[in-house]
């Protein structure tokens, strides 16, 4: 049981690694191809240097907004939320109700804890939950930004 919610633990946080990554690399692009525009203006047009540090400071300004926003749209629920959402879209109810009584303290004390947790187990195959996690995982608009470079 351990391994399984080491496994759902691992994918949660990569799935946040992913998203910071993401936002890291977009909004350093994002800044970069401003920067860029901004030298090739400078050069052209040979800019005061108060319209250059304005022009900058826009150009931060824009890029933070843009980070804040892809980061709110890419939001990662808690843990408990992670697996519960997997779970129930990938029709393993009974590994949800083993899960949920293995994370749970309270229950640990029970005389029925193990075998619980066993009968919810038995039809449980770990490459299957490892697949249908890999799959998940790639659905998620974390891993399509950090895949592909864009939030779509």
């Amino acid at each position: 049981m351990k391994e399984i919610v080491d496994l759902l633990n691992e994918a949660h946080q990569k799935l946040q690694q992913r998203r910071t990554i993401s936002v890291v690399i977009f909004v350093a692009g994002l800044f970069l191809i401003g920067l860029g525009l901004l030298i090739l203006f400078e050069k052209n047009l040979f800019l005061t240097a108060g319209v250059k540090t304005g022009a900058l400071g826009f150009l931060l300004l824009i890029a933070a907004w843009v980070g804040y926003w892809v980061h709110s749209k890419t939001g990662i629920s808690s843990f408990q939320q992670f697996y519960e959402d997997f779970l129930t879209g990938c029709e393993e109810k009974s590994l949800l109700s083993a899960v949920d009584l293995y994370l749970n303290a309270e229950q640990k004390e029970s005389r029925f804890y193990e075998a619980a947790i066993a009968s919810n187990l038995q039809s449980v195959e770990k490459s299957h939950i490892k697949n249908q996690l890999d799959l998940y995982l790639n659905q998620k608009k974390a891993s399509t930004l950090y895949r592909t470079g864009w939030y779509v």
